[in-house]
């Protein structure tokens, strides 16, 4: 009898496991993706506490009637929040579009439950949608598709696309280049950007910081007409001004621009968020280029504010 009230007491004492709050998101990549390009998915599943404090089973796949999942993965992360750990588990898919126009992406689920427990709980992310354009014709890079494919090559891929590029550039005919129109300076961006990704799948983030700052310098060269590529941030950032660039881009190079070369020179490898952050940026930089390009006829080169670049 005794023995059974100070069990008992015991676990009246023994304090109570909090739950979890656990938080599903889904996003893409971009809003808008050529026919012949690829957009990625990722679904992020958050909670407070330890990794291991969470079962996640594999989200369904996204479902489309014009869109086929070309590759899937998962990674953990672990940061800390308010003095709280914080665990992330990431399912990217790569998806592949099969037909022009708006493509719908029916809610993902995601089944979890309390580690060693019993009680299964599900989340949905809300229905997406991601406009598939007209196909692009590759310009400065190379497609890495096979690698985003396969994940297994990606790496193979990420190592190869410098020699593509001058391979596909060198064999590109007259005839060709006279049947297809060249690409605009913001559709070359974005071209790169789709390659870039094979470097963070890889794992390898200062390769990946390196490749968009020669991205974004050699899109600046040619839209405001003076040599980004041989110049430092600080004064790519006064001929910027003294060309007449909007305050929101020279910030956002500024951005780019800096933690990249945190990445080359101080050997610092910038976590997932800064890499988010920093694609982000380049990704508005191209779409605030994008209106120009169709609205006006630009010579010499395409200013995303507007204005004509100095000479």
């Amino acid at each position: 009898m005794l023995t059974a009230v100070l069990l008992a007491l015991a676990c009246l004492s023994a304090p109570a496991r909090a739950a979890h709050r656990v938080t599903v998101k889904a996003a893409l990549d971009q809003t808008r993706v050529p026919l012949n390009r690829t957009a990625t998915l990722t679904v992020r599943v958050e909670w407070e506490g330890a990794s291991g404090d969470i079962e996640v089973d594999e989200p369904s796949a996204p479902e489309s009637a014009t869109l086929e999942v070309a590759a899937a993965g998962s990674s953990n992360e672990v940061a800390t929040r308010g003095g709280n750990a914080v665990a992330t588990r990431l399912y990217p898919y790569v998806l592949k579009p099969t037909k022009v126009g708006p493509a719908e992406i029916a809610p993902i689920t995601v089944t979890y439950k309390e580690a060693g427990g019993d009680r299964e709980q599900s989340l949905q992310t809300p229905k997406l949608t991601l406009e598939v354009v007209r196909p692009v014709r590759d310009g400065l890079a190379a497609p890495v598709r096979a690698g985003l494919i396969a994940f297994s090559v990606v790496l193979l891929a990420a190592l190869l696309v410098a020699a593509a590029i001058r391979v596909r550039s060198a064999s590109r005919s007259e005839e060709a280049a006279a049947e297809e129109p060249e690409l605009t300076p913001s559709e070359r961006v974005s071209v790169a950007l789709e390659e870039h990704k094979a470097l963070r799948i890889a794992g390898t983030p200062r390769g990946y910081c390196e490749a968009l700052a020669a991205t974004l310098k050699s899109y600046l060269a040619e839209a405001f007409a003076f040599r980004a590529k041989e110049l430092s941030t600080a004064r790519i950032v006064e001929e910027l001004a003294a060309r007449g660039a909007g305050e929101e881009l020279i910030g956002r190079a500024r951005k780019v621009l800096e933690q990249c070369d945190l990445a080359k020179f101080a050997g610092t490898s910038p976590p997932a968020e800064t890499l988010d952050e920093l694609h982000d940026a380049m990704k508005a930089i191209v779409m605030a280029a994008v209106g120009v390009e169709e609205d006006q006829a630009v010579e010499g080169g395409s200013v995303p504010n507007g204005n004509e670049p100095g000479h």
